[in-house]
C-alpha cells in the first residue's frame, strides 16, 4: 500500500498490509515533504515493513529516513541522473535503519 497523509496510513493499516510506502511527494502540486514522511513512517507499527518514497536524494536523506524507521528507502531521480550510477548507489548504501520498535 502506498501512502500519502495520516487518513491513507489509516485505512492502509485496516487491511493488514504486507508493507506500507510513505510517498513524501505530494501528487497535486509535485512538492516533496521529507519531514512528512518521517511522521508517517514513524507511525508504521513495528513488523510492517515500511518504504520512504520519493525525495530521496543524497546519504543524508537516506540516514533521515532510516532515523525515522524506514527499513527501505526507493531511489530513482537521482541515481537516475548521474554520470555514475553505481557510485551513486553505493554512496546510499549501508544505513542501517534506526527507529520504530518491532
Amino acid at each position: 500500500m502506498e501512502v500519502h497523509s495520516a487518513s491513507e496510513l489509516d485505512h492502509a493499516l485496516g487491511v493488514d498490509p504486507t508493507a506500507v510506502g510513505v510517498n513524501s511527494r505530494d501528487l497535486a502540486t509535485f512538492a516533496v515533504d521529507l519531514g512528512s514522511a518521517e511522521r508517517l513512517v514513524a507511525l508504521v507499527p513495528g513488523g510492517v515493513p515500511v518504504i520512504a518514497e520519493s525525495g530521496i536524494a543524497t546519504r543524508a536523506d537516506v540516514e533521515r529516513m532510516a532515523a525515522a524507521g524506514a527499513d527501505l528507502v526507493l531511489v530513482g531521480t537521482s541515481v537516475a541522473r548521474t554520470v555514475d550510477p553505481d557510485a551513486a548507489v553505493r554512496g546510499l548504501t549501508g544505513v542501517h535503519r534506526m527507529g520504530r520498535p518491532r
